[in-house]
């Protein structure tokens, strides 16, 4: 090897060894200027970040979404950075220092500051670039899954990141009975046996369709909640959307109420039913593919139901392909014979004991009063085991006296040889009767009127203003308001069932036919639903058959 190259050999390491560090040491001390002016701009680039950040978070806040875990992370560091860098520009006081009478700057203090300043300006900018790639809702937040979407993890979750809930969360803790006829979650034990039956039929992999059959009342209904709980909590499937047929068969409510809970949100901007029914076809059909498991339950069948024109992927003999249906019907012969139902269960009325349990539980302590416990036990068996009168007379009896349940029971009693369904429509009148409120039952009156086992409460607002329910100077909020407190009352008396949530109820078959024999058969309420259809285009007897029109006003 040369002189030459040995030479340059050494220098390269003197260089990098000696002359760069005390360069950089000399630059430290000499551009601590330059490193403050530098940190100002960089502090300025994330405080617009951070600003622009703060409003789209307050949108998502807004709108209920959830924080994925490393936004809240990232705001956190940003405020930390920011105010350690607020704090370092502060103490530039001590860097600009003199020593030997000022004729020679602090080299220390410079060089701390410029040190500092450097990794400080490193991590703003790491993360005001961050800060950048947040430019949309989803980019910082999410919504819940799909109401039907039982095994669905949050996004976060799956990203294996933490999930921040943007709202507080709220837990209620329900005491369960101690007696042996409820189970620990409260259910009643004859209820609990056929839950555990008809889980079983749901994991055999034999059967493609269930059902559930009874007579009105008996809680066929509350049964499928109980079902869908267990259903979630073991995870047995993948997708659990559900429906509510009624007797007014409406396929486009169908539709989506099985379209809202797979998150399908595109059925609502087509007009058509043959239209829906495709797409919902598609979605069942990929989730198929995708091997999830999808139980589709519809509730309260009272004829055959036409799975194709909904969008239920099937065969021509109008059996289910690719997933798994739980029915309920009054009738077994719509599960068997209709639907093809592979495995049936009987739900009967509540047995002696679990009837006066329930009771009981609604009533209080009043009925072990010598006074009324003869009239309880008359009540109980005129009730014939059914949830829903167990429930309906309790309510009428909690609040009254000796003489108004003597008066209700005598009144149920001559009428008893008339059937169940004549002791039925009695109770019902009773709580009918009792209500105050004259807008409470014109309410009810529309509810019943618009067809629907669940009207929607805006449409309510709409009509009831057709109806005059309303004062004539009353807003629209006044209108929703007085809605609200309406529906809660209806539901005190057991006219209107909760459907979880505010203001979501339902309407129970036995209630609908009653109110539609009895309130409006000589006093027929007409409702046009269709935007398209003019009062000019109905046959004239029919507007003369009816006591009250009701029009949606448009806002």
């Amino acid at each position: 090897m040369s002189v030459d190259s040995v030479v340059a050999i050494a220098y390269d390491v003197f260089k990098s060894c000696v002359v760069d560090p005390v360069k950089r040491r000399f630059r430290y001390v000499i551009s601590s200027k330059s490193f403050a002016d530098d940190l100002r701009e960089e502090v300025r680039n994330l405080e617009k970040e951070a600003q622009r950040v703060r409003i789209l978070a307050e949108v998502a806040r807004n709108n209920l979404r959830n924080f994925y875990g490393y936004f809240p992370e990232w705001q956190q560091s940003t405020d930390k950075a920011l105010e350690e860098a607020g704090d370092l520009l502060g103490d530039m006081g001590e860097a600009s220092k003199t020593c030997c009478h000022g004729t020679l700057p602090d080299a220390k203090c410079r060089y701390q500051f410029s040190r500092k300043a450097e990794d400080k300006i490193k991590v703003i900018k790491q993360l005001a670039q961050k800060g950048s790639g947040f430019k949309e809702l989803n980019d910082i937040s999410f919504t819940d899954p799909a109401p039907g979407n039982v095994t669905a993890t949050n996004p976060a979750r799956r990203e294996g990141k933490d999930v921040v809930q943007s709202t507080t969360a709220t837990a209620s803790a329900s005491s369960a009975s101690t007696s042996n006829e409820l189970s620990e979650d409260g259910v009643f034990e004859s209820r609990t046996a056929i839950i555990r039956d008809i889980m079983g039929a749901l994991a055999d992999n034999s059967n493609s369709v269930v059902g559930v059959y009874g007579m009105g009342g008996v809680g066929k209904s509350t049964l499928l909640e109980h079902v869908e709980g267990e259903i979630r909590k073991e995870k047995l499937f993948d997708l659990v959307p559900k429906a509510d047929v009624t007797e007014n068969l409406d396929i486009k409510r169908i539709q989506e109420e099985i379209a809202h809970a797979l998150g399908l949100s595109d059925l609502k901007n087509e007009r058509y039913t043959s239209v829906r029914a495709e797409l919902l076809r598609k979605r069942l059909e990929k989730e198929e593919q995708e091997k999830k498991k999808v139980l589709i339950i519809l509730d309260n069948l009272w004829k055959g139901l036409d799975l194709k024109s909904v969008g239920i992927p099937c065969g021509h003999d109008n059996k289910v392909m690719g997933c798994k249906l739980l029915l309920t019907s009054r009738d077994r012969n719509v599960l068997q014979r209709e639907m093809g139902c592979d495995k049936d269960f009987f739900l009967d009325r509540l047995e002696e004991k679990e009837a006066k349990i329930l009771f009981e539980r609604m009533v209080g302590d009043k009925v072990h009063n010598d006074e009324f416990r003869p009239m309880v036990n008359e009540a109980l068996r005129k009730c014939a085991g059914l949830p829903l009168l167990i429930v309906t007379m309790a309510k009428h009896f909690r609040c009254g006296r000796s003489p108004e349940w003597r008066n209700a029971l005598n009144q149920i009693v001559r009428c008893s040889n008339k059937g169940l369904s004549a002791m039925i429509n009695m109770m019902l009148q009773l709580s009918y009767d009792h209500l105050e409120s004259e807008e409470a039952k014109n309410l009810l009156q529309l509810c019943v009127a618009c067809g629907a086992s669940n009207p929607s409460v805006e449409n309510l607002v709409r009509y009831g203003y057709g109806l005059g329910i309303f004062q004539k100077d009353s807003s629209m909020e006044d209108a929703r308001d007085e809605v609200s407190t309406l529906i809660q009352t209806l539901q005190a008396s057991s006219l209107l069932l909760d459907n979880g949530g505010a203001n979501a109820f339902k309407i129970h078959d036995l209630v609908r036919d009653f109110v539609a024999q009895f309130i409006l058969k000589d006093r027929p309420v007409l409702v046009l639903k269709d935007k398209d259809v003019l009062a000019t285009q109905l046959q004239n007897e029919r507007l003369k058959s009816c006591w009250r029109y009701a029009f949606p006003i448009l806002i």
